[in-house]
């Protein structure tokens, strides 16, 4: 178990009742995304409590009432994937700087410059981050409240690291249709072909070189083939 000043409230509220854990906010988050995490791991006391602030605990009828049992491993687990975690200032501050690492370290590992071949070096990752257009603070706060996978409208001309650290805080979907309209708008003055040529090279160009999405050229090829 965690030590109990490392911990915050995880809280489900459902048919009138209140059920509040002691967890650690990362370890939590692990669990949200659905990694096997031991709960003895994430949790500072193996206690449901119905108001953790006085230290009174949850009874087994309401227990019983919302989660047809008393088992603390299939309560609590329920309650973090379910319910809201409640941050501190320094938690927030915390867990946003641990994630921009967490980016950084990824994409230096796994992400190289087209144009040199050579991994893009850890501080001009940092400098692009600092520069982004996309709030992560913002992108977390609105994953951890609705728990759905959520989609940035107007991707278009944001770069690589920023989209890669928006992924890695819960974007599932991004929209690019101002790139795309405009290759479709400069194509159609000459000919329709040459416009969904256009539409097909700016999606491909896209996905493989600023999103570097593996595979994705192959796909839209077989696709276009197909068509």
């Amino acid at each position: 178990m965690i030590p109990l000043d490392h911990a915050t409230v995880a809280r489900l509220e459902s048919h009138g009742e209140r059920f509040e854990i002691l967890v650690d906010p990362n370890q939590a988050a692990l669990v949200r995304q659905g990694q096997d995490v031991d709960i003895e791991d994430v949790v500072a006391a193996l206690n449901v409590f119905g108001n953790s602030s006085k230290a009174t605990r949850a009874s087994d009828e309401s227990l019983m009432k919302v989660f047809h049992t008393t088992d603390f491993n299939t309560v609590a687990r329920r309650i973090i994937e379910k319910g809201e975690i409640h941050l501190t200032a320094d938690q927030r501050k915390h867990m946003i700087e641990e994630k921009r690492r967490q980016v950084i370290n990824f994409i230096a590992r796994n992400a190289v410059n087209p144009q040199t071949g050579h991994p893009h070096p850890p501080h001009r990752i940092e400098m692009a981050m600092e520069e982004a257009r996309v709030n992560i603070d913002r992108i977390l706060e609105i994953k951890e409240t609705t728990g759905r996978p959520l989609v940035l409208h107007g991707g278009s001309g944001i770069n690589k690291a920023s989209l890669r650290e928006a992924f890695a805080h819960g974007i599932a979907k991004i929209n690019i249709g101002t790139s795309v309209r405009h290759a479709y708008e400069e194509g159609v003055k000459r000919s329709p072909v040459e416009a969904a040529e256009n539409v097909h090279l700016t999606v491909l160009s896209l996905l493989t070189e600023e999103l570097g999405i593996g595979g994705s050229a192959e796909t839209l090829k077989m696709q276009g083939t197909a068509g």
